[in-house]
């Protein structure tokens, strides 16, 4: 059993020409409306660009990847930030207010493979963005030496 999708432009059999199968059904129309209104309704989340430096002990990270995820309650997969780094610096969009982010070296992994990370695992720090800036963000990350 499966189910047939109507065509809105049907062949005509006498002339051989196409001729429209006539007006949506209430059902599209139904749907279409209830698109339109779920996009409509629903509320925009302003995101706004921040770029920065990534180091370890004041050294560049370079290659690795940023993950900004908000602690608060308008935290979704739209609001979450992943960015990659490349010879210690990033970029993305973000929304405001408090984040837990998360810092991978991941040097060894696309590197040669004598290549070594300058730390093994995830690096976490907790930042407040602004809200509203005025102007992109300029937000560095400098990783102590004791993390390993």
């Amino acid at each position: 059993m499966g189910f047939r999708i109507l065509p809105l432009v049907a062949q005509n059999e006498r002339t051989g020409g196409c001729q429209t199968a006539g007006w949506p059904s209430i059902g599209w129309l139904a749907l279409l409306a209830a698109c339109a209104w779920s996009a409509a309704c629903r509320p925009s989340i302003s995101k706004y660009k921040i770029s920065g430096q990534v180091r370890y002990g004041g050294t560049p990270i370079a290659v690795g990847s940023i993950t900004f995820e908000p602690t608060e309650a308008v935290a979704n997969r739209e609001t979450v930030a992943v960015a990659e780094i490349r010879n210690g610096q990033y970029q993305t969009y973000v929304v405001g207010g408090p984040h837990r982010v998360s810092i991978r070296d991941l040097t060894a992994e696309v590197g040669s493979p004598s290549s070594r990370p300058l730390f093994w695992y995830e690096y976490h720090a907790q930042v407040d963005l602004p809200v509203q800036p005025k102007a992109p963000v300029q937000r560095d990350f400098d990783i102590p030496r004791t993390h390993r």
